[in-house]
């Protein structure tokens, strides 16, 4: 998500991968016309990877919070596998 999040292209109104636009997933907004809690969210992440904190912040308030979680995990989950990788060396 993190890696998708640079690579897709921000805006205001979609999102857009190597210029041809996303049509939207959101199955609520789709039926309804209504945008749902979730969205937004796509697009707050996609600011997110490219360091626009601001209009992330105002396309979905807890984006920039969700995208530091998953963010962090990257990191965490490395650190698990090299230690797991440790452990299994240590006991052969």
């Amino acid at each position: 998500m993190v890696a998708a999040s640079m690579i897709l292209e921000p805006s205001v109104g979609a999102v857009s991968l190597f210029g041809h636009r996303i049509p939207t997933l959101c199955m609520f907004r789709l039926l309804t016309g209504h945008r749902c809690p979730g969205c937004g969210l796509t697009r707050s992440f996609t600011f997110m990877g490219h360091g626009r904190v601001a209009e992330a912040f105002h396309l979905h308030v807890l984006g920039p919070a969700l995208y530091v979680l998953v963010a962090a995990q990257i990191p965490y989950r490395l650190w698990r596998v090299a230690r797991h990788l440790r452990r299994r060396r240590a006991s052969r």
